[in-house]
């Protein structure tokens, strides 16, 4: 039986956290699990039209991201974090002065099951890739 770490289970306690996360991970499962992320996404968009119609699906968001170890490792460090562990600093330098990480912008899609995270200031906002729509700006 596979080991799960004290935040994952403390997010269990929080739908919100861990619902937070599946949306986050979604744009970073071709590089976690190239061989399922075609197969992952889905299921994770169908979990999160399920919470939006107010299902529980913490047990099956959870078993299906620490399945593999490296989304496994990815949700915790998220959950430590607050945020997808990569978007801690873009590759800006700011003026002199202010020697502060930038943070990643944050787009989510208005039906609620996709974040992104926008690592530089040039890249292209996507659409939301369950409906095809634009991502807007989250705070």
């Amino acid at each position: 039986m596979k080991r799960i770490s004290g935040s994952i289970i403390q997010a269990m306690k929080n739908d919100e956290n861990l619902l937070e996360a599946a949306r986050s991970i979604r744009p970073f499962l071709a590089d976690l699990a190239p061989d399922q992320a075609v197969e992952l996404d889905k299921c994770l968009s169908d979990y999160l039209a399920e919470a939006s119609a107010g299902q529980s699906v913490t047990n099956k968001i959870v078993k299906n991201l620490t399945t593999l170890p490296r989304t496994k490792e990815w949700l915790e460090a998220f959950l430590e974090l607050g945020k997808p562990p990569s978007t801690q600093v873009r590759a800006f330098a700011p003026p002199l002065g202010d020697p502060s990480p930038v943070l990643a912008s944050r787009y989510v899609c208005p039906q609620g099951d996709y974040t992104w995270y926008q690592m530089s200031a040039g890249s292209p906002i996507p659409r939301c890739t369950t409906h095809g729509i634009a991502l807007v700006a989250a705070p």
